[in-house]
């Protein structure tokens, strides 16, 4: 019961509250990642299914600056986060957050193919 109790607190609030130990934190953001993983095929769909006919890999390219901008501004912002009084729990809750909101996002997007404008 436990176990099932700590994957609740994983979903609800971050990695930190299930981690007794730096092993098991290690253990819960790998399992993070491995769930994340599951996602990623369907998140690459989505540019090849709005692009126009013969113009994925453009759109494709676009979609993964624009995705991999968050690499870049990511530890920037969780710095400047860690850096205030709310430390790196404000930090955790702010990665919480947007992930519930672009999963809300992601959910609730409607997709249609573009038409190419010639």
């Amino acid at each position: 019961m436990q176990f099932i109790n700590r994957i609740i607190v994983l979903f609800k609030g971050g990695t930190q509250a299930a981690a007794a130990s730096p092993s098991m934190c290690i253990f819960w953001l790998t399992c993070s990642m491995g769930i994340f993983s599951f996602g990623a095929s369907n998140v690459w769909a989505v540019p090849t299914d709005v692009a126009p006919y013969g113009q994925a890999g453009g759109v494709g390219g676009v979609y993964s600056f624009v995705g991999n901008f968050g690499s870049l501004l990511g530890p920037i912002v969780t710095g400047v986060i860690v850096d205030t009084a709310f430390g790196y729990n404000g930090a955790l809750i702010v990665m919480c957050v947007l992930s519930a909101l672009g999963a809300l996002l992601y959910m609730t997007a409607k997709y249609e193919r573009l038409e190419p404008k010639y």
